[in-house]
Parts: C-alpha cells; sequence; structure tokens
C-alpha cells in the first residue's frame, strides 16, 4: 500500500481540543511520569507495570496508573486526581465503544467514558464491554475457574439484563421490530438503540454505499454490514465517532475494540469522513486521520 498524503493527525485533532497538552515521561522502563508541555510535572514519578512511551502524548481525559507496590490499579483524570480503580485490577480496559469498565473498592463493576464521565456506576458483579449500544450485566454471578482457570465459565447469575448508554435497563421483547434488534441467547429480542438526524442519515450512508470496498480491504467479504454513531461531537472532540459491525452468524452484530484499523471511522460537521490509521514515527507508530476516499483508493493501489 503507498504512503498517504495526510492531512490530519489523530493525536493533533483529539488533543487541539483539551484544556492542555499532557504526555508520558519515562526514566527508564518503569519509572513514568506526566508532564505538561512545558515540561512541569502534572504527576509526580511512580513505578509503573505499564509501559508507556517517552513523550507519548495521553489523547484521553483518564489516565491509568498502575503501581507496583500498591494492590489496586486506577485511573486519574487530567489533573491526576483519583477516579476509580481499572477492572478486576487488571491492565486497562480495552475501549469499546468509546468506553471501559472500572471497579469500585469492592470489586463491583462500572463503565465510563474516555472523557471520565460514568455511564454505568459500579454496582453490578459483571458487566461485558459495550457492543451494540448495549451491555450485558448480571448480580451474584462469577467466573468458575475451579472447572477452566484459563477461559473460565461465567455462571451463577441470580439477575441479569441489559442496559443502554444511560445506564437504564432495556426491556427485551418477543418479537424482532427493527432487522438491527439483537436476539439474545434465550430468544427474545433486545431493541435496536441507535437514532439519527437527516445530517447522519447522510453521513452513514455514504459509508454504507462503500461497504462492498471496506469489507474487501478489511478482509471480510460477504458479511453484512453497518455504520453506527457512537459519539457525537463536543467542546471536547468536535469528531463523530463512528464504528462499523459485522453481522455474522450467531455472533449478532460484532466490532474489533477501538484501535482496530479500518473499522472505526471519524466525520466532521461538515459531512468530511476519516478513517483510524497509523503512520510510522520512527521505531513507534502514531494515530493519524486519513480522509475515506484517499484511504479506498490507496488501498487498491
Amino acid at each position: 500500500m503507498k504512503n498517504f498524503i495526510l492531512l490530519f493527525f489523530f493525536i493533533s485533532f483529539l488533543s487541539s481540543a483539551q484544556n492542555k497538552k499532557l504526555f508520558f515521561k519515562t526514566e527508564n522502563d518503569s519509572i513514568i511520569s506526566v508532564i505538561d508541555e512545558k515540561g512541569n510535572i502534572i504527576i509526580e514519578p511512580f513505578i509503573s507495570e505499564y509501559h508507556y512511551n517517552n513523550n507519548e502524548e495521553i489523547q484521553n481525559g483518564i489516565i491509568y496508573i498502575s503501581l507496583k507496590k500498591e494492590k489496586k490499579n486506577y485511573y486519574v483524570n487530567r489533573e491526576g486526581k483519583f477516579l476509580f480503580y481499572s477492572y478486576n485490577n487488571k491492565e486497562p480496559d480495552t475501549p469499546k465503544e468509546y468506553s471501559i469498565r472500572f471497579s469500585d473498592k469492592n470489586g463491583k463493576t462500572g463503565i465510563a467514558d474516555l472523557a471520565g464521565n460514568i455511564l454505568i456506576p459500579a454496582k453490578y458483579d459483571y458487566v461485558c464491554p459495550f457492543n451494540f449500544g448495549f451491555v450485558y450485566y448480571c448480580q451474584e454471578c462469577y467466573f468458575d475457574r475451579e472447572k477452566d482457570t484459563e477461559y473460565p465459565s461465567l455462571t451463577g447469575a441470580k439477575t441479569f439484563g441489559y442496559l443502554d448508554r444511560n445506564g437504564k435497563e432495556i426491556t427485551v421483547t418477543d418479537k424482532k421490530k427493527n432487522n438491527k434488534d439483537t436476539r439474545e441467547e434465550h430468544g427474545k429480542y433486545i431493541p435496536y438503540q441507535f437514532s439519527y438526524n437527516d445530517f447522519e442519515k447522510k453521513i452513514l450512508q455514504k459509508l454504507k454505499k462503500n461497504s462492498e470496498k471496506i469489507n474487501r480491504i478489511n478482509i471480510s467479504e460477504g458479511d453484512q454490514l453497518t455504520f453506527e454513531i457512537i459519539k457525537r461531537p463536543d467542546q471536547n472532540i468536535p469528531y463523530y465517532f463512528i464504528k462499523l459491525y459485522r453481522f455474522q452468524e450467531n455472533a449478532n452484530f460484532s466490532t474489533d475494540n477501538d484501535d482496530a484499523v479500518g473499522f472505526n471511522f471519524y466525520a466532521d460537521e461538515t459531512g468530511n469522513i476519516f478513517v483510524h490509521h497509523y503512520q510510522r514515527d520512527g521505531n513507534d507508530y502514531k494515530k493519524i486521520l486519513v480522509p475515506l476516499d484517499e484511504w479506498l483508493k490507496h488501498s487498491d493501489d
């Protein structure tokens, strides 16, 4: 694939809307601090179990802190103020639909967006990541590691259900009312969670018109595709965030994580569409936005 003519840099697009730029500073592989663009220390050096690149810009409103001498890993905001503990005290949860799971001090689970806003309070024994606009939750459930330590099954649920992005319970239906309703394991249907105005429909229609090419680029020809807006422009990020979903047998609509190339798109408020991509920068890669038409054209070369 030829090199793209790069018109928009992903890092600049994200950070330019923040109050100030922040960076990770690494003294060696494990001593990390957070500084601003003037070199002022925002978060004092700490010994980290998690690797960061030196001068790596912090793009989101939450920062993951992993301390070797502490029992719990946690997130802080851009001022260094504690927000919440990491999910199950593990590495940072992989972002799905502009959100991550987190835990409280008692191990209950909730979900927050990447700006640090709590979408679902930490009051559930288990919550899956967002997929197609909703999550599954259960109470009094646990992973049975006695039978399988590597891939334990979730068992014992006394209460379970589905929540929308506002944390509200979703009422399942006996019959399908929309062709994008999701059939859950008990045979009922989870209502389609997205709605759009005319301008947003035009953005999604342009992506849909290119479904065949996008499918071929992602080496998934034959899959039924749909595109959904996960996040609308705001004062921090002035772009629509759009995800590609594939309909697969027995899997309903599923997608890749928010860093997957070719599965995540952005649109500005005039309707220009861009594709999340990577560009080599020395030994590392920078996240960039490539105009959709350029991406489709060069991917065919």
